[in-house]
């Protein structure tokens, strides 16, 4: 019971990631981008982990938005959130 009350609480969490850290975010990105599974997910254990992900996400993305010669697509697709 305590420890879900530290967790609920954010006690005993990071304030910051480790260079260990930033490269697992990078590989588990990677290797989520590049699955043909519609059903891989992320699993991250801490609201930092999960800043990084949608840091590398969003870096990808604006890098492939410039060599396609900028503009956003009108749509996403993908599964129904």
């Amino acid at each position: 019971m305590k420890a879900e009350l530290a967790l609920v609480k954010g006690e005993g969490m990071k304030d910051h990631l480790t260079t260990e850290d930033m490269e697992r975010c990078n590989v588990m990105v990677q290797n989520f981008i590049r699955s043909e599974d519609s059903d891989q997910s992320l699993v991250l254990p801490d609201r930092l982990m999960i800043n990084q992900c949608f840091y590398i996400l969003r870096t990808l993305y604006k890098n492939l938005e410039k060599k396609k010669g900028g503009g956003t697509p009108l749509a996403i697709t993908g599964p129904d959130l």
